[in-house]
């Protein structure tokens, strides 16, 4: 005798609600634990909060007033290790961090195309600049413990490079450079920071030396010329050389030849 088969009933269809209003949504886990947070803060900004098994935050996702979005992660000690942002201008940042919470490494780049990396010592302090403009120039700066620049390393959109050397006071004392036509020249500075020597190769192998007082006036030169010269009686031709020496007005004191 076959036996008579009767349907199941359908059962009808759940509605998902469009939408869900709350101020708080919590994630928990298989014991109950609260493992995610989405919520709107004191403050009035909303923010998202991923915890760890013994409920310690350890990813923390917000948005500033301003309309900038910040990410950061937490080590198991609640320290901040890591932190991405991105500017309301279309600029972004990658900020790491030691058990401290002292940067010790900042990478950024503008919403112009302006990018950098800075690194730090132990102490938070930033010991280095390394930066590329949206030009092509592209910059080294070194700083002291104090956070006093001490070195510059340029490379400018000509291809020229230029190296500076600062005391302590943030005077240029060695100023090293090389133009885009190939000429090198090396100034040295005072303490004031006013250029005293510059020693020079020009394009077409002529060398210099010039000295300036502390105003910037121009006291004496030494040159040679590369083209060799022969003077009456002499079979050796040799590069011309001059010396020149100036008052403080200005005015020629002497001149050798």
């Amino acid at each position: 005798m076959a036996r008579k088969v009767v349907p199941k009933p359908r059962s009808k269809a759940t509605k998902t609600p469009s939408v869900v209003r709350a101020q708080r949504f919590e994630l928990v886990d298989e014991a109950g634990e609260v493992r995610a947070q989405l919520a709107v803060r004191p403050d009035g900004k909303p923010g998202m909060a991923f915890q760890d098994p013994t409920g310690k935050a350890r990813i923390l996702v917000g948005m500033l007033e301003d309309g900038a979005v910040t990410v950061s992660l937490l080590d198991g000690g609640g320290r901040r290790r890591a932190a991405l942002g991105v500017t309301t201008e279309g600029g972004a940042a990658l900020t790491l961090m030691d058990g401290k919470s002292k940067g010790h490494a900042l990478l950024s780049v503008t919403g112009e195309g302006d990018t950098g990396l800075g690194l730090g010592d132990s102490q938070g302090m930033g010991r280095a600049l390394f930066s590329v403009h949206r030009t092509g120039a592209v910059a080294l700066s070194l700083f002291d413990s104090a956070g006093r620049r001490r070195n510059g390393l340029a490379l400018r959109t000509d291809g020229s490079p230029t190296l500076i050397l600062e005391d302590a006071e943030g005077k240029g004392r060695v100023h090293l450079t090389v133009s885009a036509a190939g000429e090198p020249g090396l100034g040295m500075g005072d303490r004031a920071g006013s250029g005293r020597v510059l020693l020079g190769v020009r394009a077409d192998d002529s060398a210099g030396v010039a000295f300036y007082d502390g105003q910037g006036k121009l006291r004496a030169v030494l040159g040679m010329t590369a083209v060799p010269v022969s003077e009456a009686g002499s079979g050796t031709a040799e590069p011309a050389s001059a010396l020149a020496l100036f008052d403080r007005d200005g005015n020629l004191l002497h001149q050798v030849p």
